[in-house]
C-alpha cells in the first residue's frame, strides 16, 4: 500500500533534452527522475548508492529500415543478404553494451500474435554475397542513414559498416540532424538506422505497413499484405486471427524491410527516496510511467 502522507502532490516536467543535463539534474537533486539514459551511463551509476537504475526490459526495438520501393531494396534478394550480413549479437553488445536480447527482424518479441516459431536468423556471409550476386548486387555501395537522435544508433551504423564489408557491400554512413532526422528518412534515403517503442503488433502493421500507412518508412506496400490485415481485424476468433498474424509475418521475416537486430532495455534513473516504480513493464505500454502509484519515501 501506498503511504498517503508520501505520495506526490504534483509533478513537474523539466525538459532536458541532453542525456547528461538529465543526469547532473538527478544527482543534483533537481529533479527525482530522469528519462531514457545510455547503458554506458547505467552501468557507471548503478549500485554507486547515489541514484536507482531501473530497467524495463524489451522496451524499444533497434533496426534497420530497407526502402522497398525503390534500388537496391526493390530487389528482395538484396533485403534477404542484408538479413544475412547482420550479427545480431554483436549489434547488441556493441551498440546497446550487452543491454537488451537479439531480434528476428520482426516487432514484438514477446508481444501477443508475434511469430515465435520462426528459426532465429544468424549471420551467414557466404549466402549473402550469394543472394546479392544472384541480384546483380556484387561490390554495392549504399547510404546508411543515422544520427545522435537515439542511444546506439551511431555505433549500430559503425558496427553495421563493418560487418557488410565482410560480404563485400561498402556502407557509406551519413550523419543526419537531431532536430529532423525522423522526418528526413520517412521519405528519404535508401537504409536507415530505425527504432520504435512498444505497441502492439497490430498497431505496427497499420501504422507502418499498409499501403496507406502515414509512417511507412520501409514503403511496404502490397494490396495482398493490406487484405490480410483488414482479414485479420475481421475475424473474431482468436485462434483464426492469430494465424493470420503468422501468416503476414512470416511474409516479412523472408522480404520484408525491417531488418529488426535487437530489443533495447529502456533505462531510468530515479532518486532513491523515489519508491513504487514499475520495473516489469516496458516503455510505452499501459503500466509504464505510472506516477500515480509511486511514492517518496
Amino acid at each position: 500500500m501506498i503511504p498517503t502522507s508520501h505520495r506526490p502532490d504534483e509533478i513537474e516536467f523539466v525538459v532536458a533534452n541532453e542525456e547528461s543535463a538529465r543526469v547532473n539534474a538527478l544527482i543534483g537533486g533537481q529533479v527525482e527522475y530522469a528519462h531514457e539514459l545510455n547503458p554506458t551511463t547505467a552501468r557507471a551509476h548503478e549500485d554507486k548508492g547515489q541514484i536507482e537504475i531501473v530497467r524495463l526490459r524489451n522496451s524499444a526495438m533497434q533496426g534497420f529500415c530497407m526502402k522497398t520501393d525503390r534500388a537496391p531494396f526493390d530487389d528482395k534478394r538484396v533485403r534477404q543478404a542484408f538479413f544475412l550480413i547482420a550479427d545480431r549479437k554483436e549489434l547488441v553488445d556493441g551498440a546497446l553494451s550487452g543491454a537488451g536480447e537479439v531480434g528476428n527482424d520482426l516487432f514484438g518479441k514477446g508481444y501477443e500474435y508475434y511469430a515465435d516459431g520462426l528459426p532465429q536468423r544468424e549471420q551467414d556471409l557466404d549466402k549473402a554475397r550469394s543472394l546479392l550476386k544472384q541480384a546483380g548486387a556484387e561490390n554495392l555501395k549504399v547510404t546508411l542513414d543515422t544520427s545522435a537522435v537515439a542511444a546506439g544508433f551511431t555505433e549500430a551504423a559503425s558496427i553495421f559498416r563493418d560487418q557488410a564489408k565482410k560480404a563485400g557491400v561498402t556502407i557509406d554512413v551519413k550523419m543526419g540532424s537531431k532536430d529532423s532526422y525522423w522526418s528526413d528518412i520517412l521519405d528519404g534515403g535508401t537504409l536507415c538506422c530505425y527504432r520504435s517503442g512498444a505497441m502492439p503488433i497490430e498497431a505496427h502493421i497499420s501504422q507502418r505497413l499498409l499501403t496507406d500507412s502515414t509512417t511507412n518508412a520501409t514503403k511496404w506496400q502490397h494490396k495482398d499484405f493490406d487484405a490480410l490485415y483488414q482479414q485479420a481485424q475481421s475475424t473474431p476468433d482468436k485462434t483464426d486471427r492469430a494465424a493470420v498474424y503468422e501468416r503476414m509475418q512470416r511474409r516479412l521475416y523472408s522480404e520484408g524491410g525491417f531488418l529488426i537486430w535487437g530489443f533495447a532495455d529502456w533505462i531510468i534513473g530515479t532518486a532513491r527516496t523515489v519508491k513504487g516504480v514499475e520495473t516489469k513493464a516496458p516503455a510505452n505500454t499501459i503500466d509504464w510511467v505510472r506516477f500515480d502509484k509511486v511514492w517518496l519515501a
